[in-house]
């Protein structure tokens, strides 16, 4: 449809251990066609389906115990599918 512009989300990390991480990169894969227009708490950079995210000056330390978000405005794909295949480097996490 015309003038549809996509959609807009959020992912928090969260940090279960007792030391703070630092140095941290988010990988996650859409599965159909959403391409990421937009990000605020990260750089994203996103080759086909897989979507790498490094952080910005003020989430490069997710603390002990806490938590990081991060937003995106992205185009819409074939059926909008949540991302899956999450994986963060730089310490034990979750995400959300």
């Amino acid at each position: 449809m015309a003038g549809e512009w996509g959609f807009q989300g959020e992912i928090a990390i969260r940090n279960t251990g007792t030391a703070a991480v630092t140095g941290w990169s988010l990988g996650f894969s859409f599965a159909d066609g959403q391409t990421i227009t937009s990000m605020w708490g990260g750089t994203p950079r996103q080759s086909g389906a897989a979507v790498t995210v490094t952080p910005a000056s003020y989430t490069a330390v997710i603390p002990a115990r806490g938590s990081v978000t991060l937003g995106f405005t992205a185009g819409k794909g074939a059926t909008n599918s949540a991302p899956t295949d999450f994986t963060l480097d730089g310490g034990a996490c979750a995400t959300d």
